[in-house]
């Protein structure tokens, strides 16, 4: 996917808000938002080009707190009331779901685009978004690291490079590609906060930003005085950006939040 070029302009505010185009599912199934409660779409009268306004995705990681990354917030920093998070909307083009508005921004300090022969490369890609109010009902997903050899992403955006109006929530499941595979697609541009996946049958694609890499752990949980164990869902990795949509040997690149757990601590 090159993201070169910005989608978003708002001449009507007081400055203009501009934004890389973002990431969405390819090969992916139809899933219900209801399935991943903690799953938020953001939006902004700035996404009038797509679907409800539509701009990317984030995850609910504390009460007030949405984590997502900062091609997808950084222009809303001065207006933060300009975006909107909503949690429980399968299809964007409805008005479902329950809606808060974002009263504070944070930038990781450090974020900044470096070109890749003409793809615009994002370091340090992530943003917390405070919520003007705390959800109610929706327990917050943990956060986890990249482990095991598979995982999911979800998304609202385009099925394709080609197809770019979908609105419905979609989930495919995606390979973790292993660091030495993923620097011979990207070579040297890739830094420690980085992390690849996807293959060229699925993949994040356009309108997909913020979205979630899950991964699966074995975990335990105490019941009648006793630990068993279970499989919960861990958010390892924030889609960032990619050399177009499920293109063979050109994985997606994702944010790795285990990288970034020091500062993050502080933020949440």
């Amino acid at each position: 996917m090159r993201i070169a070029t910005p989608l978003i302009a708002l001449l009507t505010l007081p400055v203009v808000l501009t934004a890389a185009p973002a990431s969405a599912v390819v090969g992916g199934t139809a899933v219900k938002a209801s399935s991943y409660p903690w799953l938020g779409a953001l939006h902004s009268q700035a996404g009038f080009f797509r679907p409800g306004g539509h701009l990317c995705g984030g995850v609910l990681v504390r009460a007030d707190k949405v984590l997502t990354v900062a091609r997808c917030a950084r222009q809303f920093k001065a207006v933060p009331d300009r975006l909107n998070v909503t949690f429980g909307r399968t299809d964007v083009k409805k008005k479902n779901g329950t809606t808060y508005r974002v009263k504070k921004i944070w930038v990781h300090p450090g974020h900044r685009v470096t070109d890749l022969d003409g793809l615009e490369v994002p370091r340090n890609d992530l943003a917390v978004l405070t919520l003007a109010k705390k959800v109610k009902k929706i327990k917050p997903v943990k956060l986890g690291s990249v482990t095991g050899s598979r995982g999911f992403v979800l998304g609202w955006g385009a099925t394709g490079e080609a197809r770019p109006n979908n609105s419905r929530l979609r989930k495919a499941a995606v390979p973790l590609v292993g660091e030495s595979e993923c620097r011979s697609a990207y070579g040297d541009v890739l830094d420690s906060g980085m992390t690849c996946a996807g293959s060229g049958e699925a993949a994040a694609c356009r309108f997909d930003d913020g979205g979630p890499l899950v991964v699966r752990v074995r975990t335990t949980v105490r019941f009648g005085g006793q630990t068993e164990p279970r499989m919960e869902d861990r958010v390892a990795g924030l889609a960032s950006w990619a050399d177009g949509c499920a293109r063979e040997g050109r994985p997606g690149v994702y944010t790795e939040v285990s990288a970034f757990r020091d500062i993050l601590e502080k933020r949440l």
